[in-house]
């Protein structure tokens, strides 16, 4: 973080302070406070997070694809000695590849995939591609880190998990999502408990309140007590 903002920080709650009489050590500690935050985030911010340490010799990346099928997308890329990896990305690549294509792509043909982590930096930096936000640049970008780690991982005989840090929990527990919202109350009850069934997730995410994301009905959110009912029977 710049000097200078810790300084403009400081001050302001320094300032900010007195301006509310608190005792002068508050202020004081308040700002030892900022400035251990910062020095906590220039920690983290200075650390790689991928262990190219592992790899001594370049893994210059020859292609990039994108492979589709239907709304299904795949990115499969390859090193100029023959290693592969590849990636799976979210279904809203459907809209998005045009980014991955022109904006992404390039940017990662031909260069070391060791550097990953200045890569990705690049990407988000390259055309101003960080102003598209949120989704609009974070999946194209997460797709390809994916497919890289995919490809390294095998390279190097470590899951992904072991490229960036240590591996914690050999198990992670997951939810069953469930959709739905726009048919009765016992119709989705019916549904959620065979797709609950099929997969033997230990919990379940459920839908509730009026009008959401994908509900096609304008009048579902009129669909009253449809909520109380669903969490009262889904136990």
């Amino acid at each position: 973080m710049n000097l200078d903002r810790r300084r403009f920080l400081s001050t302001s709650l320094m300032a900010g302070a007195g301006a509310t009489v608190l005792p002068a050590f508050s202020a004081s500690a308040n700002a030892d406070s900022v400035n251990d935050n910062y020095a906590k985030l220039d920690e983290v911010i200075g650390a790689s997070g991928f262990r190219c340490e592992l790899f001594k010799e370049p893994v210059i990346i020859e292609s990039v694809e994108l492979l589709r099928s239907g709304r299904s997308f795949i990115c499969r890329v390859r090193s100029k000695d023959g290693a592969e990896g590849v990636a799976e990305s979210h279904n809203t690549m459907s809209v998005l590849y045009p980014i991955f294509l022109n904006r992404v792509q390039n940017v990662f043909v031909g260069q070391d995939a060791r550097r990953l982590d200045e890569l990705l930096d690049k990407a988000l930096e390259f055309s101003f591609n960080y102003r598209f936000g949120g989704v609009g640049i974070g999946i194209p970008l997460a797709t390809m880190e994916f497919a890289i780690l995919d490809m390294m991982g095998r390279i190097a005989g470590k899951t992904v998990g072991e490229l960036v840090g240590e591996i914690h929990n050999t198990h992670i527990p997951v939810y069953q999502a469930t959709e739905w919202r726009e048919k009765s109350v016992d119709e989705s009850l019916a549904l959620i408990k065979e797709a609950v069934e099929k997969s033997q997730a230990p919990a379940v995410k459920i839908k509730v309140g009026a009008l959401m994301f994908m509900t096609k009905d304008l009048d579902a959110r009129g669909l009253s007590g449809r909520t109380e009912q669903i969490i009262s029977k889904i136990r």
